[in-house]
């Protein structure tokens, strides 16, 4: 049955997907030749066509027949014939698999009898799928002549120049070659005395060996191995034979300040860098000399690449990195959106053996459109002078009552308390996950749905510095106290304290070489303005939006027991979800199918008068809603932010990044629409990434 409503589904999709109409041309074309002109103009006006000009015109009787004969076609009585003949393309220079670097220039020829257009393009590797247009312009060039040049100072690895020339009939030719960019960098660095510095490797010396990099002062080199069994002393660390472009890694110089400095080859950057990955913690780093957008990062399992936030809704991997900040010894999140800087060390958390691509291009796929964190607060812990901070507890739309990829686990302990002895861990234990157990320095759960409704996070505090005052600490003035209150237990002593009046809890750590203490965090929801709100479906297709913003989103807990009863379905970014991976938001469309006429009870809050939602659009057809209970008209009153500026609708249009079209469903077919109505879907079609802002009048 889900089967046969989905193939009607894209059905009703692709009957969405309106082309303009195509109208007959007049021009025919026969064999190798084409009409000129069909017909004399009383008038006696005579045209040019294609590549051929009208020399004389020709009367006859119209009880004359024209005929063709042999090669050629009667052109108003005229014989003419169409070219054929592509241009002339060569490359000169570079050479094949010449080795180059800085500026690369391209020098051959491009000519052809009708004179024509030329473009220079670029590509990474030998037979290119993606082209970067380096150089345009016009104009035969017969003899040697340079075409553009290519800035390859960021570059390494095997590169593919094309010249493309296209002549006024659009016959077109090209030529390419390829070369190579090499690379050789100078490294250089100072490792402070007497400190751990977690740093990386960015491009590949010509040997591996930490002494040829460091040289043989009195150092010691640490890396994390996810394989070794843990070491009393060391844990999981241990000296890495070798250091690879992308490892990263801990250093310490026990004598004076180390400077060190290098020669290595530059990472290729022509095609996909492959860094190895197991099962648990793994210290990597750029393997490049620029900073890498982490969000960028690609994950291979088995043959078949997936981008970041696949793989880590696959459980092949968590999408958070960690840095180490050396003055305060905190760990710090990194996501999707941050940046790993050069030669900077990075804890990463892998679930399966894999490898990670560095690559710059990737693309995110989440059936959360609109994502909202309901509640994010910070919470650390201090002793002396250490401190763990980016602890975090909070509610999510995307979150789920145990792991997701919101929560993120704890990195392993620093090299610096692994050999001191001392540290401080603020963690929130999940022994008792299915999926992924251990100990989580970030845990965030389902959003808290109805007033009265309470949530909990049990978090512990360990430290070997018994005896010390140890003090938890959040910022009161960041806690939502008009939708929550906070409650901090401390349950070896029964003490409760609130969140919101205070903002520091201290304690004595107490125990025999190590303390752990235990806390609860107890949140409530307060009232709130949340109303239930009814939409009435007709037997068969509907194309329908919530006018509510709610504070639980999941299809399932918005419609519980009456889920059954309903086909719905979100499409977002070329992908279908449907069922409980629904996500019910305000100024989205949603296809419900149901079998008779039926009520669906929706509850959260009304979009505020005044008040503006922005919907993401993605290049393709969108499904929207009206986010109001009252109609929005599909005017220039409606905004479209793409790449930063404002655009009104029409000049959205006009700049060719959305159609001005949109359609409704009326149960038979879609059928263009004029404005908004409450509780109905519209599609929409965009060039490319933008949000629609809809207002419903206020300022």
């Amino acid at each position: 049955m889900r089967f046969r409503i989905l193939r009607a589904l894209i059905a009703v999709i692709a009957a969405a997907m309106v082309c303009a109409p195509a109208f007959a041309g007049t021009n025919k074309t026969g064999g190798n030749y084409q009409i000129l002109q069909d017909a004399a103009n009383a008038g006696g006006g005579a045209a040019a066509g294609g590549n051929f000009e009208i020399i004389s015109s020709v009367g006859q009787r119209s009880s004359n027949r024209l005929a063709t004969g042999g090669a050629f076609s009667c052109v108003s009585g005229l014989l003419g014939a169409v070219d054929t003949d592509v241009p002339t393309v060569s490359i000169t220079g570079p050479t094949a698999n010449q080795s180059l670097n800085g500026s690369v220039a391209l020098v051959g020829t491009a000519f052809d009898s009708n004179d024509i257009q030329w473009t220079l393009y670029i590509g990474p590797g030998d037979a290119p799928t993606v082209w970067t247009q380096v150089a345009s312009g016009s104009g035969n060039r017969a003899v040697s002549y340079t075409f553009g040049a290519w800035d390859s100072s960021r570059y390494a690895g095997r590169y593919t120049y094309k010249l493309v020339a296209v002549d006024a009939r659009g016959n077109a030719a090209q030529a390419t070659v390829t070369f190579s960019v090499d690379y050789t960098l100078s490294i250089s660095g100072s490792i402070p005395a007497m400190q751990w510095v977690f740093i990386g490797l960015p491009a590949a010396p010509a040997n591996p060996d930490p002494i040829s990099i460091f040289g043989n002062g009195e150092y010691k080199v640490f890396r994390w191995n996810p394989e070794a069994s843990p070491d009393p002393h060391t844990d999981r660390y241990r000296y890495p034979a070798a250091i690879e472009p992308g490892y990263g890694f801990w250093i310490k110089s026990y004598g004076g300040p180390l400077s060190y400095s290098y020669s290595a080859s530059r990472t290729p950057t022509s095609e996909l860098y492959s860094l190895p990955v197991k099962p648990g913690w793994n210290q990597i780093s750029s393997p490049y000399d620029a900073s890498f957008n982490w969000g960028g990062v690609q994950v291979r399992k088995a043959g078949t690449v997936y981008d970041l936030s696949t793989a880590a809704g696959m459980g092949l991997i968590h999408p958070t990195f960690y840095t180490y900040d050396q003055g305060s010894g905190a760990w710090v999140p990194g996501h999707s959106g941050s940046t790993i800087a050069p030669q900077t060390g990075c804890y990463v958390r892998a679930y399966d053996d894999v490898e990670l691509m560095f690559d710059q291009s990737a693309r995110a796929l989440s059936r959360i459109v609109r994502p909202v964190e309901e509640l994010r607060v910070e919470i650390s812990a201090a002793v002396g002078d250490r401190r763990d901070s980016n602890n975090y507890f909070g509610l999510s739309n995307a979150a789920s009552a145990e792991y997701d990829v919101l929560d993120a686990e704890k990195p392993p302990r620093a090299m610096r308390d692994i050999e001191d002895g001392k540290h401080i861990s603020l963690y929130f234990p999940k022994s008792n996950w299915a999926r992924n157990p251990g100990d989580y320095s970030a845990d965030f759960r389902p959003t808290v749905a109805r007033a009265g409704q309470s949530e909990s996070w049990d978090f512990a505090v360990e430290t070997k510095q018994v005896g010390e005052r140890v003090e938890l600490a959040w910022d009161c003035d960041a806690l939502p106290i008009d939708k929550y209150t906070f409650t901090l237990v401390d349950l070896a002593t029964g003490a409760r304290v609130n969140m919101a009046e205070q903002c520091v809890y201290a304690y004595v750590a107490a125990g025999a070489g190590s303390s752990t203490a235990r806390f609860r965090i107890e949140i409530v929801k307060l009232g709130a303005a949340s109303v239930a709100k009814t939409c009435s479906l007709k037997a068969g297709w509907n194309l329908i939006s919530v006018p509510l913003e709610p504070e639980a989103t999941g299809a399932l807990v918005q419609l519980g027991d009456k889920l059954r009863l309903v086909d719905i379905y979100q499409y977002y970014d070329g992908a279908f979800y449907t069922g409980a991976e629904v996500d019910i938001q305000a100024g989205l469309g949603y296809w419900a199918h149901v079998a008779a006429d039926t009520e669906l009870e929706f509850f959260g809050l009304p979009v505020a008068e005044g008040q503006t939602v922005a919907t993401p659009l993605v290049s393709g057809w969108n499904l929207i809603g009206n986010p109001f209970e009252s109609p929005v008209p599909w005017d220039d009153s409606v905004v479209f932010k793409c790449g930063g500026t404002d655009y009104a609708l029409s000049a959205a249009e006009a700049a060719g990044y959305v159609s001005a079209a949109i359609f409704e469903y009326d149960g038979r077919a879609h059928v263009p629409a004029v404005e908004l109505k409450p509780w109905k879907g519209y599609f929409v079609k965009a060039s490319r990434a933008c949000e629609v802002i809809l207002s419903n009048g206020g300022e």
